[in-house]
């Protein structure tokens, strides 16, 4: 793994920490779902997001690159 992936996990992973204990220790209203299933919803989106965005951008460099080729 590279150290910018390192880094993008690390800086995700603080990000979360802190938006979970704060949602702990100082929630605005009260809450009408647990926080297992909302946590693992908005998990499960964003892992989707981002195998969508690079499949997505993979395809694009690789049709781009095809394209160019045969363009000469």
């Amino acid at each position: 793994m590279e150290s910018v992936d390192l880094l993008r996990i690390g800086s995700y992973m603080s990000v979360l920490g802190a938006m979970a204990t704060w949602e702990l220790v100082a929630p605005r209203r009260k809450l009408t779902a647990s926080t297992l299933c909302r946590w693992g919803d908005n998990l499960t989106i964003v892992a989707l997001n981002t195998v969508l965005a690079r499949l997505l951008f993979m395809g694009g460099g690789v049709t781009t690159a095809a394209t160019a080729r045969d363009r000469g």
